[in-house]
């Protein structure tokens, strides 16, 4: 799904959203994995991790039909050296 939108296939991956919320349960839940021929649920379910995607691939999708600008990587990949190198001071109480 986020391949799709950030290649502006923006009907194809809202089809690819809205058919992977319509699978989950009657409470809502997602399992681990799908049977694509069957949509039976397997593995772990309910699973946080299939939550996660879909929250994020939802936020990604809405910004995009926004036309909001959206970033590809997280952004604590910004952030210079010495930023890194304050934070991890911070945090280790031998150092300083």
């Amino acid at each position: 799904m986020d391949n799709l939108t950030l290649q502006g296939r923006l009907d194809e991956a809202m089809a690819l959203y809205d058919s992977l919320c319509q699978r989950a349960g009657p409470l809502g839940l997602l399992p681990e994995q799908i049977d694509p021929s069957s949509g039976d649920f397997l593995g772990n379910h309910p699973q946080a991790f299939s939550h996660v995607g879909l929250i994020s691939s939802g936020a990604l999708l809405q910004r995009a039909l926004r036309h909001e600008p959206f970033r590809t990587q997280p952004a604590s990949w910004d952030d210079s050296d010495s930023q890194e190198t304050e934070r991890t001071s911070r945090l280790d109480p031998r150092a300083g």
